[in-house]
């Protein structure tokens, strides 16, 4: 996917860009790329892309936004699912 949403991801912009990639490439594969994760001291020791990941975490997270995308016809599997389906596809090979 082509998009970057700094400084933090929009649920309605993520929307309208899922949306648009449904309609290039309809039964195709979307992948979501991000940075989750909670918020602690640690965190902001080593990283100046801290308060966003939260933001992150909350919205693929969400309940809502899950039956949205259900009601897309979209399916969410994790890599190791989606690696373990798509075996025989492209030689075959599954990074872990």
């Amino acid at each position: 996917m082509d998009h970057w949403f700094y400084p933090q991801v929009e649920h309605a912009r993520l929307l309208r860009v899922v949306r648009k990639y449904l309609n290039l490439f309809p039964g195709g594969v979307i992948e979501f790329m991000c940075h989750a994760g909670y918020v602690d001291d640690d965190l902001r020791e080593v990283s100046h892309h801290v308060e966003a990941r939260q933001d992150e975490m909350n919205l693929f997270c969400s309940p809502e936004l899950r039956t949205q995308l259900s009601g897309m016809g979209i399916e969410l599997k994790t890599m190791a699912q989606f690696a373990q389906e798509s075996v025989g596809i492209a030689g075959g090979q599954v990074w872990e």
